[in-house]
């Protein structure tokens, strides 16, 4: 929910900084509102808040999740281990749950 509306919020802003005057041009304002002119005088700022938003936004929805499920048997999972697998860790995992492909 707040990652989708920081990336509203993104859009917004990019909107603002790069078409304001056009935008207020287009829905009819009569004058350009005073905020708008800071906007305009610093927009690389504005971006800048933007792409951090951005940034904000994909950490939010990130979990670190690496799961390895094989009809519905965990094989390895990061959340329980802390961890990333090693190879010898995924293999004897399938062998385990007698996977029938081969790993090199």
């Amino acid at each position: 929910m707040v990652a989708s509306l920081v990336g509203y919020l993104q859009l917004a802003a990019f909107a603002v900084a790069l078409f304001g005057r056009q935008l207020c041009s287009m829905f009819g304002l009569p004058h350009t509102p005073a905020w708008l002119g800071w906007v305009q005088e610093n927009k690389f700022k504005v971006l800048f808040a933007a792409f951090i938003a951005s940034n904000f936004a994909s950490r939010l929805t990130s979990t670190g999740a690496f799961e390895v499920i094989v009809d519905g048997d965990t094989v390895f999972s990061k959340l329980e281990m802390g961890r990333l697998p090693t190879f010898e860790e995924l293999r004897a995992g399938l062998d385990h749950l007698e996977f029938g492909g081969t790993l090199a």
